[in-house]
């Protein structure tokens, strides 16, 4: 009965409209305790201001190099969700620091973001639409000389 009731809740996790997952911690009587990690889904503009007045954030780029080589937002580290490496980098971030989060139109930062939430990351932002939303709002790119 608890292994049913453990997929429902990962089930309902993946399900929600923002990334939120739970996470297992030890109350002061070395009890689990349920803690619900939300992420915010941000647009282009809040995601910009935010991301400014935070000047202590890691930004994360999921998306593929090849991606991330044609066009990214300044400050942005590249961690492609997609690489066998994934999850090993995502180990060497700072789990109390905010960290924004993006890709190309929001499917893959989702899903990073689920993942860093069951990983401990205590304040997540993802970038709603990803950098196409972004661009079209005509916030400024980086570009590699790659």
């Amino acid at each position: 009965m608890r292994r049913l009731s453990n997929i429902v809740l990962i089930l309902t996790s993946l399900i929600c409209f923002q990334c939120s997952s739970s996470a297992k911690t030890k109350n002061s009587h070395g009890k689990d305790q349920e803690t619900q990690v939300k992420s915010t889904l941000l647009s282009a503009n809040e995601f910009e201001s935010k991301l400014a007045a935070m000047p202590n954030a890691q930004l994360i780029d999921v998306r593929t190099p090849e991606e991330f080589n044609a066009g990214y937002i300044k400050g942005a580290l590249n961690i492609n969700y997609q690489g066998s490496t994934f999850m090993e980098e995502v180990a060497k971030l700072d789990k109390t620091k905010p960290t924004f989060v993006y890709c190309r139109s929001g499917g893959r930062s989702s899903e990073s973001c689920n993942y860093m939430a069951n990983q401990g990351f205590k304040e997540l932002y993802e970038l709603e639409d990803g950098i196409s939303s972004w661009i079209h709002y005509k916030k400024p790119v980086e570009q590699s000389g790659n």
